[in-house]
């Protein structure tokens, strides 16, 4: 599965909290992504969860563009899976679960084997990938506050 630390042009290695909570304005989503990514230490596989409209493919964009992706980043909410690639030829996947409807789709589409690669996995609607993880991951959630306020939740998740 997506495990491993991730060698990415920041560079960022630090201790990762059990958990973490910020309140954030939607014009900070960038700093708020390279943010994540401090905190992340390199962990490759995170789940964003959240309500339709609350910022999540906004949010992998802003981590995608702090990675050097040049490539435009969008909602593969009809495709399914998207992948994109770092300057450095690293494969980046963003996966969207939105339409599936059970675990049987996963199997037909081969999106576990991109869970079981060692690239940066952003998977979006997650709840019927979680069977398939059987490493350590990030799982983000949003609220939305108001318009343009959002809280991001962030939690560190063991499998053992």
């Amino acid at each position: 599965m997506c495990s491993g630390v991730m060698n990415h042009s920041l560079k960022y290695q630090v201790p990762i909290p059990v958990s973490w909570e910020r309140v954030y304005a939607l014009e900070e989503v960038e700093q708020l992504a390279k943010e994540v990514l401090r905190w992340s230490s390199g962990v490759r596989l995170w789940m964003l969860e959240g309500p339709m409209g609350a910022g999540k493919t906004t949010f992998v964009r802003s981590v995608c563009a702090a990675l050097g992706i040049q490539d435009s980043v969008s909602s593969p909410t009809f495709g399914i899976i998207q992948e994109y690639q770092t300057n450095q030829g690293e494969a980046v996947f963003h996966i969207d679960g939105y339409r599936l409807e059970n675990g049987h789709q996963i199997d037909s589409l081969g999106i576990d084997s991109v869970l079981g690669g060692h690239q940066l996995c952003f998977v979006e609607w997650p709840s019927l990938f979680i069977e398939y993880v059987q490493v350590n991951y990030i799982r983000l959630e949003w609220v939305i506050l108001e318009r343009d306020q959002r809280i991001l939740k962030l939690n560190y998740v063991v499998n053992e």
